[in-house]
């Protein structure tokens, strides 16, 4: 009995031992796993952080080294994104254009957001000459003034605005000019020409680079072109050469044959050779551009646009002849 009992009480103490070994090395197990996925995490932690900082320090030497400041790079940024992704542009040429050395960008002008394609291939600032009136609107005006723009008043030369482009070109930097003043909305290839490009590239010494945007959109007002899908193909032509004019004065004759050469240039970009351009007039003043609407996801709003310009002219010429019939009453 003694024996049996001795045996069967042996029985549940191995079988105990057993148990509370299986437990402490299952713990012992367990907090070893604990350790390494810790030490893994402490690891993925480090590595996380040690790539954060040298990201930060790339970003710092690149914006050092960069021709932009920040704000003109976060600027550049998103016209990465808007030209690449909802304009679809590509580019054929290069900007033959060597650092700190001045030029004069002139193109062709068929949407509010036409510079957007030429600061794609710059690579550092370009101060486009940009109608005052757009200044006054929110948030573009702001733009205008980071990046550098020029204030400059439709028709004629305006004297301030011209002075400071030439200031700007002699220094050694990008000058972008629209010589049809005004967004072509014809189907003609070009509108007539205006020579202030001419002249500033006689005055700052410096090529003028011509360039051909295909594909750009416009639906009546500054705001359609920024939201409106588009394909377009920007052509930069060779650098053309004024030197041999550079010590002429730069008299209207001269003005108007290197103004017809340059836009000769832009048409040849065009797959047209054979265009013939037109000088603008001495007193001619384009329409300014409708800037009051602002557009939706569709083309709605450049019929808006074009009813509110027909309406107001349908006003004035309904006062004029009212005029006219009272002046006609008058003995």
């Amino acid at each position: 009995m003694c024996g049996n009992h001795l045996t069967v009480s042996r029985r549940p103490t191995t079988f105990g031992l057993t148990i509370c070994g299986g437990i402490h090395q299952s713990w012992s197990n367990h907090q070893g796993n604990l350790r390494v996925w810790e030490r893994e995490k402490l690891i993925a932690l480090v590595v996380l952080v040690g790539f954060a900082l040298a990201l930060a320090a790339w970003i710092v030497v690149q914006l050092r080294r960069s021709p932009y400041t920040p704000l003109q790079s976060a600027l550049y940024f998103v016209n990465v994104l808007m030209t690449r992704v909802l304009w679809r542009c590509s580019i054929v040429g290069h900007l033959n254009v060597p650092p700190n050395t001045g030029a004069v960008i002139v193109c062709n002008h068929r949407s509010s957001v036409d510079p957007c394609f030429i600061q794609l291939l710059a690579g550092r600032v370009v101060h486009w000459m940009v109608a005052a009136e757009y200044f006054p609107l929110p948030v573009v005006g702001n733009v205008l003034r980071f990046t550098g723009s020029i204030a400059a008043r439709r028709g004629g030369i305006d004297t301030a605005s011209t002075r400071q482009a030439i200031r700007y070109a002699r220094q050694g930097e990008l000058v972008g000019m629209l010589p049809e003043g005004r967004i072509n909305e014809t189907p003609v290839l070009m509108l007539p020409g205006r020579p202030g490009a001419v002249l500033v590239a006689l005055k700052a010494r410096v090529p003028i680079i011509p360039c051909y945007l295909h594909g750009a959109r416009y639906a009546g007002t500054f705001w359609s072109s920024m939201v409106m899908p588009a394909k377009v193909r920007l052509t930069i032509g060779p650098p053309l050469d004024l030197s041999e004019y550079f010590d002429q004065e730069p008299t209207g004759d001269l003005l108007g044959l290197l103004t017809r050469r340059m836009m000769s240039e832009i048409a040849k970009l065009a797959g047209h050779p054979d265009f013939e351009p037109q000088l603008a007039g001495r007193h001619w003043k384009p329409k300014p551009e409708s800037t009051d609407i602002v557009p939706g996801k569709n083309d709605r709003f450049a019929g808006v646009a074009r009813c509110r310009q027909n309406s107001r002219r349908g006003q004035s010429s309904v006062a004029t002849r009212l005029h006219m019939q009272s002046n006609r009453r008058k003995p």
